[in-house]
């Protein structure tokens, strides 16, 4: 990752250490859609999935670094910071929206050889989507109730 940790980022661990089954069960939720949207034959299937795989463990890392650092964001206007906490905290954020961006670049452009054309622009609308089925789907698994 090229963002470094910030002050405390550095001494706390990324992710929960109870986290690795669910985080296990979204890439495997991920890469079935993935596979059947895209239509991916078993070879661009093999090769796919390790990129993949680095994809989510970024994106899940970028995340978590992104609430952490809005949050420090909130704090230092609500606690009336001076302008320099305000602008160094605004450009982490600003930063960890770009590593964002770049991440998602990395893997579009590591797949793409990957694909066929059509494939390519399924990616992108699989992409567009997937993200809000999978918070949707999390909601539903954290809610207690009958729809699980």
């Amino acid at each position: 990752m090229a963002a470094a940790p910030l002050g405390a980022q550095a001494q706390q661990p990324l992710r929960r250490p109870d986290a690795a089954p669910i985080e296990e069960m979204v890439d495997r939720f991920y890469e079935r859609q993935m596979r059947k949207r895209l239509e991916l034959t078993d070879e661009q299937f093999r090769q796919v999935r390790p990129m993949l795989r680095l994809a989510l463990r970024e994106r899940r890392e970028i995340i978590i670094r992104r609430t952490r650092l809005l949050n420090r964001l909130k704090q230092a206007v609500e606690g009336g910071l001076s302008e320099e906490d305000l602008r160094q905290r605004s450009e982490d954020v600003d930063n960890v929206n770009t590593e964002t961006q770049a991440s998602q670049e990395r893997f579009l452009r590591g797949v793409d050889q990957y694909l066929t054309l059509p494939q390519r622009a399924k990616l992108r609308l699989f992409e567009a989507t997937i993200e809000q089925q999978m918070r949707t789907m999390l909601n539903r698994a954290r809610t207690p109730g009958p729809q699980q």
